[in-house]
Parts: structure tokens; C-alpha cells; sequence
């Protein structure tokens, strides 16, 4: 499958001082390697943080995960619209990198970059932004998950395994709701089968149907608790696609889950990212917005 390669932009330099309190004021936005990897580029193992100006209350925060089909993409991507956003309706922003599964796709390597290892990375960065989101300004308590595409997908998993961040020493209860975008990789091993791009699945998850539904929210379901009931939808494509994220959905209402789907058939996959933050268009900004005040002032 061809696939265009997003432009990444200049990383955004980071200033910062201490002070009496013990808290980090920062003249601009920052970059933080959340954990080292040998032979790993560092930025694929980094966040950017978008801080507010006022650190006399601590805000809720807004964590997203980029899409690229788990093998290209990166934290900076579409940002112009997203960071004044979600900054001008008062949260901390997070915008989290992790490793990729190869591109060109290289099917034939077993040591490649592949589930669970983006997975992973999302955990540990969403460890880290717990553990010190404070200093940053940010309010532990009350944190959001949203991705794009592959990100999307990754946000679904880390929202049914609440095993994976109990580990981490992360308590579940302050993920107060998941945002899933455009993604029909909540059974992978379904996803395969219905559709023309076995490749990019293969790539990111292998032929192991193990594996597959290791990594699919659909199954981690039946393994461990949802860790919140509120999730955000966004449906739109083909009928198959359309059909893998209902099935999800109907599962997610067997559990008594609240969910509230964005219908946003008229566009392309890579508007409903664009349009995220657009001030001439608020289909997708003014569902956000609702969706959060919902997860954090009801809280």
C-alpha cells in the first residue's frame, strides 16, 4: 500500500528554571525524552509538553498519540491547530512519540520494531507525564487519552488493559476517557481478513494470531477491566470499517460503557485529524471540547 510520508517539523526548544516551590516555569514548550533505548533514536522516545502560563492551579491534561499506520508519523504532525486548541480551553497538552514499525514495510524481519513495543512506549511515556506532570502544571488526577489512525488504535488498548498501567504504577481511575479517531484496528486478525492492507497490519503485528489479538481492544476486553467509561468515537469509510468500530463499540455497551460516535462521513481520514482545532469547521473541536468537559468537570 502507498503511503504518503508525513512532513516532520523542527523540534521545539525547551527553556526552563526552578523555583521556590519547587515547580518548572517555561518560557516556551518542551521536549522530554521519557526513556532511553540502546540504538533508538531518542525522539521516538519523547513527548513535547505545551504548558499554561498560570501554575496556581493545576490543569487537567490532554495526552495525544499520533496516527502514521505505526510506522511513520510524528508527535509534531498537525499541531498548528491542536496546541492553541486545547490551550485556549485550559489544559496541559501532551504530545507523545514511540517507536515504528519499519517503512518502507519489511515483513521478513523478526527483529523489527513491532507489538508490543509501540504499546509499550505508550505506557511508559503516559508514566512519565503521571509522575511528573505536576511540575509542568498539569493535574495527574485528571488525564484524557486521544489519537489519530494508529494512534487511535493505541489509545483503544491502552483504555481496555488496565493491567498494563496498574504495572506502571498508574492508577486507572485518573484516565478519565479515551479518545479513538478514525482507526479500524480493534480486531486485528478481523481487520486483516475484510481488508486490502494485510501488509500494514503484518508489519506492526506479525502473522501470529497471538500476537494479533494480543493487540487488539476488542480481546483485551475479556483479559482486564476498562479503565474508564467514557469514550469518543469517530465513524466514517467503508462498510467493513464501519463495522469493526461498531462491534466495538457494542461490546463496550455490553460493559456499560458510555460512548458517543462523531459522524464524520463527509470527510477523509486525514480531515478528521486536520480538523481537530479549526475554527471554520467544529465537527470534530466542538465534540472534543464537549467530551472533555464531561470527563473532567463531572469528575
Amino acid at each position: 500500500m502507498k503511503m504518503k510520508i508525513f512532513v516532520i517539523f523542527t523540534l521545539l526548544l525547551a527553556v526552563s528554571c526552578s523555583s521556590a516551590d519547587d515547580k518548572i516555569e517555561f518560557l516556551t514548550d518542551t521536549t522530554i525524552v521519557y526513556k532511553t533505548i540502546p540504538n533508538i533514536d531518542k525522539n521516538l522516545t519523547s513527548l513535547d509538553i505545551y504548558t499554561l502560563p498560570d501554575f496556581d492551579n493545576l490543569r487537567p491534561v490532554v495526552i495525544w498519540i499520533h496516527g502514521g499506520g505505526w510506522s511513520i508519523g510524528d508527535k509534531l504532525n498537525k499541531m498548528d491547530l491542536k496546541v492553541p486548541f486545547f490551550r485556549d480551553l485550559g489544559y496541559i497538552f501532551v504530545s507523545i512519540n514511540y517507536r515504528r514499525s519499519p517503512f518502507p514495510f519489511d515483513l521478513t524481519d523478526d527483529n523489527r520494531i513491532k507489538h508490543p513495543d509501540h504499546i509499550i512506549d505508550i505506557a511508559d511515556a503516559l508514566k512519565f507525564v503521571y509522575n511528573n506532570i505536576e511540575l509542568y502544571g498539569g493535574d495527574k488526577t485528571n488525564i484524557v487519552v486521544l489519537g489519530h489512525s494508529a494512534g487511535a488504535h493505541l489509545a483503544a488498548l491502552i483504555g481496555t488493559n488496565q493491567t498494563l498501567l496498574s504495572n506502571l504504577n498508574i492508577n486507572p481511575i485518573h484516565i478519565k476517557g479515551i479518545g479513538s479517531f478514525d482507526t479500524q484496528a480493534y480486531n486485528i486478525d478481523k481487520a486483516i481478513d475484510l481488508l486490502s492492507e494485510s501488509d500494514l497490519y503484518i508489519n506492526a503485528f506479525t502473522n501470529d494470531k497471538t500476537l494479533q489479538d494480543d493487540a487488539s481492544p476488542y480481546f483485551q476486553m475479556d483479559n482486564s477491566s476498562i479503565i474508564t467509561n467514557r469514550w469518543l468515537f469517530v465513524e466514517r469509510g467503508e462498510p467493513e470499517r464501519k463495522d469493526l468500530l461498531n462491534e466495538f463499540i457494542a461490546k463496550l455497551k455490553s460493559e456499560n460503557i458510555t460512548t458517543t460516535k462523531i459522524d464524520a462521513n463527509d470527510y477523509t481520514h486525514a480531515e478528521v485529524n486536520e480538523l481537530i482545532g479549526n475554527q471554520s469547521n467544529t465537527l470534530m473541536s466542538d465534540a472534543i471540547d464537549n467530551f472533555l468537559i464531561e470527563c473532567f468537570i463531572d469528575n
